[in-house]
């Protein structure tokens, strides 16, 4: 039971929940990279998909080449987001100063919730799109083996990076409204260009650039944990064992990645950014759901099994 268990949750992951995650974050790329060229509409659906198809290559050929290289992007990719963000904020603050007439409008309740559907299927549907633009934690998981001290490091990541974008997506979303209206946001296919173009005019294609490369980033890292779920998943013995193998010279899962390459540019095929989020998130947290309630249960029936991974209680409630 328990080996059915497991490899039905591997399975999931490999051929579901990471394909699912890399897709919706490679058409973000390309809706953000297309973006100065569609100025006032949406670019067509074919070349969203092939830009997005062309950022997996690109993630792919430098996570099998090479995963120092991957390292060292990742940090400046990780710079430029943070950056890109403070800068929004800034911008925000700056358009606030100047005028609070906008922001103060959004804010009415009249407008605020204007056009809203009252039902649990867009209630869930809307918490699911929230859960995915925080699930970025999730990957610190699935690599542990290339962490240092990772009982250490792990929570200690897990929860400062959680409590940064927390703040910083907060101040974000203010300062989109300082300019923005709720209708702006909600019909905008990339948000922080459209920001971009109301509050820097001329120079608004920075903006398109900028998220670009910060969603680049993201595109990345979720990569090249999936790589490493779809590893450890073969090792174990619940994948062929070829998906188990290092490339001999670069020492990196070349045809794990491989696969994960290929199941995420099928997954763009049909699919449209909702729908791939959205049965991801509902894959993916059914799974957190469970491993959360095993974990209680343990904790209850078996307080005596080591537990390397701490975190104060207070942090999980904040």
């Amino acid at each position: 039971m328990v080996h059915a268990l497991l490899f039905f949750a591997a399975i999931t992951f490999v051929v579901v929940v990471k394909p699912f995650g890399i897709a919706p974050v490679a058409i973000s790329i390309a809706e953000y990279a297309l973006a100065p060229f569609y100025n006032g509409c949406q670019p067509p659906d074919l070349v969203v998909k092939c830009v997005a198809a062309v950022a997996i290559l690109v993630v792919a050929i430098v996570n099998i080449l090479n995963s120092r290289i991957f390292v060292r992007i990742q940090v400046v990719f990780l710079v430029a987001k943070v950056l890109v963000l403070t800068f929004i904020v800034i911008g925000g603050i700056v358009k606030l100063i100047q005028s609070s007439s906008v922001i103060v409008e959004n804010l009415k309740v009249e407008n605020a919730f204007k056009g809203t559907q009252y039902s649990l299927s867009t209630l869930g549907m809307g918490v699911y799109q929230g859960l995915w633009s925080y699930a970025g934690w999730y990957n610190l998981n699935y690599v542990t083996e290339e962490l240092k001290r990772p009982e250490v490091n792990l929570p200690r990541a897990v929860v400062i990076a959680i409590s940064l974008v927390t703040g910083l997506y907060l101040l974000v979303n203010v300062s989109y409204l300082t300019v923005m209206t709720p209708k702006e946001l909600m019909s905008s296919s990339a948000v922080a260009v459209t920001w971009g173009n109301k509050v820097l005019g001329s120079w608004g294609w920075t903006m398109s650039v900028a998220a670009a490369l910060s969603a680049f980033g993201s595109l990345n890292g979720t990569f090249f944990s999936g790589g490493r779920v779809c590893f450890v998943a073969a090792r174990e013995g619940h994948l062929p064992d070829i998906l188990a193998m290092a490339h001999v010279r670069r020492l990196t899962p070349s045809p794990a990645l491989i696969f994960t390459t290929v199941v995420s540019l099928l997954v763009l095929i049909p699919g449209d950014f909702q729908s791939i989020v959205n049965f991801f998130s509902f894959t993916a947290w059914f799974f957190y759901g469970i491993t959360l309630s095993g974990l209680v249960y343990l904790k209850i029936k078996k307080p005596e099994l080591p537990r390397p991974y701490k975190v104060r209680i207070t942090h999980i409630q904040s």
